[in-house]
């Protein structure tokens, strides 16, 4: 195969190599066939210190950490086999062997990608490159697997119902096969069920309409969703309350969805008329300014937006308001070139 656990056989063909080094590393050899991985550990280090630019000698050594188990030296002795010979494959089978076995499973496969594309590589070691590159897009989804089965109990031990589901629908999107999470969703799904048939029967007569809304927008139906917020506003009686804040932000995102922009910058501007700081109208009204080309507008939502700072409005948006800006500020010196 292409990358045999045991240590290799190397000639020199450099006048200058010592004997001293062959030996060290044919006694090396010796002890790892005879499973005395520490002894070849010190003999492959002897040759590595007589001849350091042999790549084999590294391999060597990478193998027989890897027999005992220490990973993060068959690791550096793997990358220092492909710092020596770029071109050999065996010492990418070495470093991402150890990576695959610390967990490092992304760092693993852009291993094995980078020596996939070496050249003349033959059928079986493409194939082996390929199975390994499988083992560790398996141990990924099985890792997240069980850190989300993990998380899922641990909301509902705190009696976070609606998230240990969500947890476990998220789990099951990217494991859909999983035992685990199948029983654990059938387990908490009816739990979820009664707890939210017991919220909803609270719920006032404007609180219901805006829930009628949220089911409406999640289902794309922007317009009829935009009706049962409306109406939400018109019998809460207020545009101040929490309720009808909540009520029109929703509407503006039907708006959005609807390039109705006119209707957003009404909305998020009642908004931030009682809360000049609300991050979700400033972005959602600065991208409905852009939208109608009223730039200046849109620039001075989003410097109010940036200045809230990144602990305020998170990474997401502040990426997307620097961004934003970007833009902004060539609209507007193009605009200003052109008048």
């Amino acid at each position: 195969g292409a990358a045999p656990a045991g240590p290799e056989h190397t000639t020199f063909t450099n006048p200058n190599a010592t004997m001293a080094a062959a030996a060290k590393k044919a006694e090396g050899n010796d002890h790892f066939r005879a499973k005395r991985f520490p002894e070849a550990i010190a003999a492959y280090s002897e040759a590595i210190n007589l001849s350091p630019d042999d790549h084999t000698f590294y391999s060597n050594r990478s193998a027989a950490y890897a027999a005992i188990g220490e990973w993060e030296n068959a690791a550096a002795d793997g990358q220092n086999c492909i710092t020596k010979n770029r071109e050999w494959i065996k010492g990418y089978f070495r470093l991402a062997t150890a990576q695959q076995n610390m967990g490092q499973y992304q760092d693993a496969i852009d291993t094995l990608t980078r020596g996939k594309a070496l050249a003349d590589l033959p059928k079986q070691t493409r194939d082996e490159l390929a199975t390994k590159v499988a083992e560790c897009r398996a141990a990924m989804v099985r890792d997240r697997t069980a850190a989300c089965i993990e998380s899922a109990n641990k909301l509902l031990a705190n009696d976070d119902i609606k998230g240990a589901l969500q947890m476990a629908e998220a789990g099951l999107r990217q494991d859909p096969e999983s035992a685990e999470l199948k029983s654990l969703k059938a387990r908490v799904e009816p739990m979820f069920q009664r707890q939210e048939k017991q919220r909803v029967a609270g719920l006032s007569r404007t609180e219901l309409l805006k829930e009628e809304g949220d089911k409406l927008f999640k289902a794309a139906q922007f317009e009829n969703a935009i009706e049962k917020y409306s109406k939400c506003l018109d019998a809460e009686g207020s545009m101040t309350t929490p309720l009808a804040v909540k009520c029109l932000l929703n509407r503006s995102a039907c708006y959005k969805q609807l390039s109705n922009f006119s209707g957003v910058i009404d909305d998020t501007s009642y908004v931030l008329e009682e809360h000049p700081e609300n991050v979700k109208a400033l972005i959602r009204r600065a991208q409905a300014f852009e939208a109608c080309e009223r730039y200046r507008l849109a620039l001075q939502d989003v410097r109010t937006a940036i200045g809230l700072g990144i602990s305020v409005i998170g990474n997401a948006n502040f990426t997307l308001c620097t961004s934003m800006q970007g833009r902004l500020d060539r609209a507007i010196r193009i605009d200003r070139a052109q008048s």
